[in-house]
């Protein structure tokens, strides 16, 4: 039996309508392409799964995240730095369900590769509440209502990012599979249809910002276990995935599945691991780029896969991911019957040091050297972590099974 699932972006719809409730001014600007050297192709770099770009801002450089699932941001720091006036102000919700406060302003030029993009709405907020945010955000997030006025064209490999108006202009289209985009609405989030075990369809956020190929939301979970459309949940872990505008979510239980086959138009992917989030709707991530250059064609509401000749080997997990604070390293999530549990983690024990690198009192950009070491070494078949918990200090050894 066929089912549908339709709350998650019915509820997304009322979200989003809740945040348009804003200044006038702010609610009817649309942002629009003055001048294009098409086709712009711009260096991207990645790293903690999001996608860096510089552009400028009303003539001040910056780098930006590249993020579908998101408005255009501007960090208070770089709003300051260009004297923008403040046309409003709004309360939402982040990834993470954390309300978040932001003001509102319009930026008159934004310079990205070839295009010059007027008229910018943005939403601006103080990366600087962020224990890292010194780190993630230079100037902000170049988001989805910029993208919706061209096609965009991502290969992580190549680190670059194509962008045009005319699909002639770009490579990997003719032998891609392809899905279709649903565009509702400011501001134009990219919505794709998934089928999950040819049992089950559901609308799905194609978020660039995601860290996951797929991160079901609970409801569409829930149902696919009561249906037995997916086998038995593997495991669960808990505490959060990560930090979102608003900080740490709140502690969480997250259930990790296999999904025999999860499709998107004509693609197919198979054998393909998915955890849960607590929030809709469910979210297509940039886990995907790791297999396939992905172009989102706004002109003809598509989107095309095409297929890396070779297949990037999944880096080995040890079942945690850290969390700063206060200038230290917490545990901020972690899976049961892992490396990690098994070796005596528990969530939210300080790493005082890893491989004998400490890891106390960091600050500036000693935290941003930790965070990028961090995302590395972790992947390493052996770690030593020194931690400090409710048991004391301890040293504890992480190796991959055998």
């Amino acid at each position: 039996m066929k089912t549908t699932i339709v709350l998650s972006w019915a509820i997304m719809l009322q979200v989003i309508a809740h945040d348009m409730a804003l200044a006038k001014e702010f609610s009817e600007t649309r942002p629009y392409i003055d001048a294009a050297d098409f086709p712009a192709v711009i260096p991207i770099d990645v790293w903690s799964s999001k996608i860096f770009l510089t552009a400028e801002v009303n003539g001040s450089a910056h780098q930006f995240i590249l993020d579908s699932g998101s408005p255009s941001m501007l960090t208070s720091e770089a709003a300051q730095t260009l004297g923008l006036e403040i046309v409003g102000r709004n309360k939402g919700q982040d990834a993470n369900g954390n309300v978040v406060e932001t003001e509102l302003a319009i930026v008159d030029r934004v310079l990205l590769g070839g295009l010059t993009i007027r008229n910018v709405p943005v939403y601006i907020f103080d990366s600087n509440s962020l224990e890292l945010g010194h780190c993630l955000f230079d100037g902000g997030i170049i988001g989805s209502e910029i993208m919706a006025l061209a096609n965009w064209q991502i290969d992580l490999r190549a680190k670059r990012l194509v962008v045009t108006d005319d699909l002639n202009d770009l490579e990997h289209i003719e032998a891609a599979k392809t899905a279709p985009m649903k565009v509702f609405g400011y501001p134009f989030y990219p919505i794709v249809e998934h089928g999950v075990n040819g049992e089950f369809t559901d609308n799905a956020l194609f978020d660039t910002g995601s860290s996951e190929v797929v991160h079901l939301n609970q409801r569409a979970y829930e149902h696919l276990r009561d249906e037995k459309i997916i086998g038995k949940t593997r495991t669960t872990a808990v505490g959060t995935f990560g930090t979102s505008a608003g900080g740490r979510g709140s502690d969480s239980t997250f259930y990790k599945v296999n999904l025999d086959s999860l499709v998107i138009g004509n693609l197919t992917l198979r054998d393909v691991e998915a955890w849960t989030r607590p929030q809709v709707p469910t979210l297509i991530g940039a886990g995907i780029f790791k297999s396939h250059i992905v172009t989102l064609d706004y002109a003809d509401s598509k989107v095309y896969f095409s297929a890396y000749e070779q297949a990037e080997s999944p880096p080995h997990r040890h079942g945690f991911r850290p969390y700063f604070r206060d200038g230290n390293v917490y545990v901020g999530f972690i899976e049961r019957k892992s490396d990690a549990e098994k070796a005596g983690l528990r969530l939210h024990d300080q790493i005082v040091a890893v491989d004998n690198r400490p890891l106390s009192n960091l600050d500036g950009a000693a935290q941003c050297d930790a965070m990028r070491w961090l995302q590395s070494v972790t992947e390493k078949d052996a770690l030593t972590v020194r931690v400090n918990g409710a048991d004391g200090e301890r040293t504890l050894q992480l190796d991959r099974p055998h």
